[in-house]
């Protein structure tokens, strides 16, 4: 399972790539929280034909450029999740890929009024 969190900041698309952009979403059947300025999403789920990728891909030659990322985290079953970081720049898709690594157990110390 994959589970992907988006938050995309514009300079102030077009009316233009707007429409473009409602266009894509559309065609690939997502739900986004889309203007101008940003673009949020959230998905669960399978995604075994990439088609969020694709998605943001189409995304990236219409916007050109954004600030912030798209996060995959692929969900494995013995619990060693694997990440990808995706972003926007001159109109490309670029990733990294990434892991979380945690550091020793620490307890916590609150005082009480």
């Amino acid at each position: 399972m994959k589970e992907y969190a988006a938050y995309l900041i514009f300079e102030g698309l077009s009316k233009d790539q707007s429409a473009k952009v409602e266009a894509i979403t559309k065609e690939f059947g997502l739900e986004v929280d889309f203007s101008a300025k940003f673009l949020e999403f959230e998905y669960a789920g399978r995604d075994a034909s990439n088609i969020i990728i694709r998605y943001f891909y189409n995304l990236a030659k219409i916007v050109g450029n954004a600030q912030g990322e798209l996060i995959c985290e692929i969900i494995n079953d013995d619990g060693d999740n694997t990440y990808k970081f995706y972003h926007i720049k001159d109109g490309e898709l670029i990733y990294q890929l990434g892991e979380i690594v945690r550091g020793r157990d620490e307890l916590v110390k609150i005082e009480l009024l």
